[in-house]
């Protein structure tokens, strides 16, 4: 995963929305579900910069 410091506001989104979309593929295809735990560890990075960047 990058460097989510160095990411701009629409990077942050555009990686939040491909990993919810990598976890939802993943979800219908139960052969890959060893995948499902990176995915989910990304979303939760992302979302613990998002909310430390712009907690109100």
């Amino acid at each position: 995963m990058k460097d989510l410091k160095k990411l701009g506001p629409g990077e942050l989104l555009a990686l939040v929305t491909e990993n919810l979309v990598t976890k939802n593929r993943i979800l219908k295809d139960p052969t890959k579900l060893m995948e499902l735990a990176t995915c989910r560890r990304n979303i939760a990075a992302l979302q613990q910069e998002i909310f430390i960047r712009y907690k109100a």
